[in-house]
């Protein structure tokens, strides 16, 4: 570890995932222990407001032939290089092993501890998520797709397509398969991606499409319906 730099903690966080409406996915995430570390750049990540949302989820049903989607990046956090590295200690308890031997770690113990360097992403560093959004919106901008005037909606030079950006979350507004098709194919170039065609979950709300009772007018609901029992 060069001298003067700081290193933090291990963290092993518990996290719990809806899976559908009857199963929970309960995972331990190893976190970096941001409270500790030595990095002082700036770390603010913006998203999209709900309000921006509420009026892109109006358009769909507004426009005769606009579809929406959503989509969400897997791990997004992790992986993301970084200019100047990190260090973590990890106690052997974390460490299985078959991960020990492995790797070759034996040999770098020290007070029932390895000291890790991070070259890249990881939960828990105060940088992490500004990283991962820039190097997204790079991305994104080679394919085509900027940032409109308002924070985190992007639109494509060409095509139809349109979305709301909240962290790794994409809420996608377009009218040809095709286009969303691109912008799937855009992402899955450098992440790992998951797309509901019938965008019916976003950014914890449930969402519903249908039209009037008495007449051919296009409607959208948004609700909770898990947010108080949870």
């Amino acid at each position: 570890v060069p001298q003067g730099r700081k290193i933090s903690y291990y963290n092993p966080r518990l996290t719990r995932k809806r899976r559908g409406p009857d199963r929970i996915e309960y995972r331990v995430r190893g976190t970096y222990g941001g409270d500790r570390g030595d990095y002082t750049g700036p770390t603010a990540a913006e998203t999209a407001d709900v309000t921006a949302v509420k009026i892109m989820l109006n358009a769909v049903i507004s426009e005769p032939d606009a579809c929406w989607l959503t989509t969400d990046i897997s791990d997004f956090y992790l992986g993301t290089p970084m200019d100047s590295p990190e260090f973590m200690r990890v106690p052997l308890k974390y460490i299985p092993e078959a991960t020990m031997t492995k790797y070759h770690l034996h040999d770098l113990v020290c007070n029932d501890a390895v000291i890790m360097r991070l070259d890249k992403g990881i939960y828990g560093l105060k940088q992490a998520g500004r990283l991962a959004q820039q190097r997204l919106i790079k991305h994104l901008e080679t394919h085509g797709y900027t940032e409109t005037s308002t924070p985190c909606i992007f639109h494509h030079a060409t095509n139809s397509v349109s979305f709301a950006l909240v962290v790794d979350d994409f809420g996608v507004k377009y009218t040809h398969k095709a286009d969303a098709e691109h912008l799937l194919a855009s992402l899955d170039q450098l992440y790992r991606i998951k797309t509901n065609w019938t965008g019916d979950a976003y950014i914890g709300y449930d969402i519903r499409f249908g039209t009037c009772p008495h007449s051919a007018v296009r409607t959208v609901t948004m609700g909770m319906p898990r947010y108080l029992p949870n």
